[in-house]
């Protein structure tokens, strides 16, 4: 998997690489020292770990059936613009 992947990746999942690490009990920056070609197999294995099991569902709204009109109805248009 390339180095971004994995980025985007955790960050999907837990908002920062340092949030990663504080939730997994990782040293800072080990992530980073890993993704350049340091070996460390607790990071390695935490890292292959989170990158397998399934994105928890959102809390977001779901636009996906809604125009882009209902998606920006909320906005209050001053002026008539």
């Amino acid at each position: 998997m390339h180095r971004e992947d994995v980025k985007a990746g955790l960050r999907k999942r837990f908002g920062t690489i340092a949030a990663f690490e504080r939730a997994r009990s990782l040293p800072p920056k080990s992530v980073n020292d890993v993704l350049r070609g340091s070996t460390n197999a607790r990071v390695t294995e935490a890292i292959e770990k989170a990158l397998t099991e399934p994105l928890a569902p959102t809390n977001r709204p779901d636009f996906s059936g809604c125009s882009a009109d209902a998606e920006l109805s909320h906005r209050i248009i001053v002026g008539g613009r």
